[in-house]
């Protein structure tokens, strides 16, 4: 089946600096860019899970006011807060989400990068996976 969204995961640090233990505290953020790229049709629910990096850490209150700002419908923290699941009730056809998400470092020392997807839902055999840029 063929994929009609864009997901993309841009760093908006330097990559070298995540872990570095004069930074444990600061916050460190993604772009994160969905679009339908469907000229006709829209598509039903889509979910992305964003994997934490080792080192850091949910800000939840940045979660809540993207929430309450619309930016998803709705998003939950699982496996041990390390995976943030947003979903979206819809995308409209050529829709476009674009957003940072924000994390805390919480410790310094290695910290691993992990993959993210993204994939409408009642179609997760077919996720587009993506490491951040």
């Amino acid at each position: 089946m063929k994929v009609l969204f864009v997901f993309k995961v841009t760093q908006q640090f330097t990559k070298n600096t995540l872990g570095d233990g004069s930074k444990t505290g600061n916050e460190f953020k993604y772009q994160i860019k969905l679009q339908n790229t469907n000229t006709t049709r829209g598509m039903g629910m889509v979910v992305m899970i964003f994997r934490l990096p080792s080192c850091l850490e949910v800000n939840f209150p940045l979660l809540d006011g993207m929430l309450g700002n619309g930016v998803f419908d709705m998003y939950e923290v699982v496996n041990s807060n390390t995976e943030v699941v947003l979903y979206w009730r819809q995308f409209a056809n050529k829709e476009t989400k674009k957003f940072n998400l924000g994390f805390v470092q919480s410790y310094a020392g290695e910290c691993y990068e992990k993959p993210h997807n993204a994939y409408m839902y009642y179609n997760d055999d077919a996720p587009v996976w993506r490491l951040a840029e």
